[in-house]
């Protein structure tokens, strides 16, 4: 059962109620076995468009791929110009995903957390 309402306490806050049972794959056992179970479904029925009626799921998923998505694939791509560099093989545009990343224009930079920024 998924319930949404707005919050009684303050009204630019909604609040979402899952109640459900839990099945494999939700954190029980080995993990190795886990997959996200019920939250990692309910977040790809919101990227798959598959929440018609919670209209917040559109905003939770440009939300997520603002904050998580899009600096993890940044980072990927410059982990692998940086092993092509290494390997002598350097990237033609690998200085300009930096200063892409880098530019206050873009503001890609607000994205990253402090460690995403430290890591790499």
């Amino acid at each position: 059962m998924v319930s949404v309402s707005i919050s009684s306490t303050d009204n630019y806050y909604i609040e979402v109620v899952l109640r459900c049972l839990a099945t494999g794959g939700d954190g029980l056992g080995p993990h190795e076995l886990n997959d996200g179970g019920i939250l990692a479904t309910v977040i790809a029925a919101g990227f798959k468009g598959e929440l018609v009626r919670f209209q917040a799921a559109t905003y939770i998923v440009r939300g997520l791929c603002r904050r998580c998505c899009i600096p993890e694939v940044i980072l990927r791509c410059m982990q692998v110009s940086v092993s092509l560099m290494e390997s002598g093989n350097p990237h033609e545009s690998h200085d300009e995903l930096i200063k892409l990343v880098a530019l206050p224009e873009t503001g890609f930079l607000h994205l990253f957390s402090q460690q995403q920024l430290q890591e790499n």
